[in-house]
């Protein structure tokens, strides 16, 4: 780029997540990091498409910010998600698990987890809506 071109003016996803994350002083590559660098026992899934980010794991602990936090049922995590519908998402996970929670921890400390049914999910919005 030369020095008298306009800056450009559009975000990739990836450009976003990282602003988002650091608004609120996280790191979103240390995340995806943790992401593209675990064993494939810890069930942690990257998606990317040119407009998508998806991360995601199953998770066991009712809050999984909390190390001793008590033990549920297994449920996916979505820990990121940008630029895909709701049930596009639930399509996209790797195998079928009762319930969805998703992170929301940047937004709503209180309440970091969102639990849905997977079922309700696909019941509200159908199983082909995007």
């Amino acid at each position: 780029m030369a020095i008298n071109e306009p800056l450009p003016t559009r975000l990739t996803p990836m450009d976003q997540a990282v602003i988002t994350y650091h608004s609120v002083g996280e790191d979103f590559v240390k995340l995806l990091d943790s992401y593209i660098s675990s064993f494939p026992e810890a069930k942690r899934y990257v998606f990317f498409a040119p407009n998508i980010i998806l991360l995601g794991h199953e998770e066991t602990r009712s809050n999984p910010n909390v190390w001793d936090s008590p033990k549920r049922d297994p449920y996916w995590l979505v820990t990121y998600a940008q630029g895909l519908s709701i049930t596009s998402l639930v399509t996209m996970m790797p195998y079928y698990l009762d319930t969805i929670g998703f992170n929301r921890y940047l937004k709503y400390p209180d309440k970091p987890i969102k639990f849905i049914s997977t079922d309700r999910i696909l019941s509200r919005y159908g199983k082909n809506a995007s």
